[in-house]
């Protein structure tokens, strides 16, 4: 697996990892294994009925490939069981959610992906390592942290004493994503001394909160995450 430079829709660059292909093979295999399993009990529902059996069979095959992938990604946020299981999840270019759409391009070129291995020679050969559904979806597969330190979710500390610098509507505008990335942005500025991402963090922070300050940056950044704790602890 390969880490990689991505930059987000906050115009931040993030660093985040490919999913292997050896990830990628285990996941399918344990999709595979439970449609496995479907088809068995659909050969047994046919085989119990007196309909014409070998169009039913297949058609019935397609229809379980198709949405198996298509709505395990949708409502599992970009997962099948085996993604799951593997730690696996389906993302657009910008390491955000894919859109139903995206999901259903993915899905429509599975087979074609099926044939002859070209879907593994495309991810193996690919930057992204992307299979051809995900070249033509605008979506790649990512691996998952499986350990986040404090230091990588929304939680600071705060004194008891505390006292918010900005009211809660504004503030509250911000998801949890949001503050993610703020906390983590500011950070690493301390620590290597990079601002640049600060400033176009800021202007977008203050985009989506309508808050006009004097502070400098950094300063408001770090009291955005520390006013988001005091009113959602």
């Amino acid at each position: 697996m390969e880490n990689f430079i991505i930059n987000t829709s906050q115009n931040v660059n993030l660093e985040t990892q490919r999913a292997g292909i050896g990830d990628r093979l285990i996941a399918y295999i344990i999709d595979y294994l439970i449609l496995f399993g479907f088809i068995i009990l659909a050969s047994l529902v046919i085989e119990w009925s007196n309909i014409e059996k070998t169009t039913v069979f297949w058609l019935l095959i397609s229809l379980l490939f198709f949405f198996y992938h298509f709505l395990s990604e949708i409502f599992l946020n970009g997962q099948s069981i085996g993604k799951i299981f593997r730690k696996l999840k389906v993302v657009n270019l910008k390491a955000e959610r894919a859109s139903i759409f995206q999901y259903f391009i993915r899905a429509l070129l599975r087979p074609v992906d099926s044939i002859a291995g070209i879907g593994i020679l495309v991810v193996v050969i690919s930057k992204l390592s992307q299979r051809l559904g995900d070249l033509a979806a605008g979506t790649m597969v990512i691996r998952l942290n499986p350990t986040v330190s404090y230091a990588e979710t929304v939680f600071t500390d705060i004194g008891e004493d505390y006292k918010a610098s900005f009211k809660k509507v504004p503030v509250n505008r911000l998801s949890d994503k949001d503050i993610e990335l703020i906390k983590m942005v500011t950070k690493k500025a301390r620590k290597e001394m990079e601002y640049k991402m600060v400033g176009l963090l800021f202007k977008k922070t203050t985009s989506i909160t309508g808050i006009e300050t004097k502070m400098v940056p950094l300063e408001f950044l770090e009291t955005i995450v520390k006013d988001y704790n005091y009113y959602n602890a």
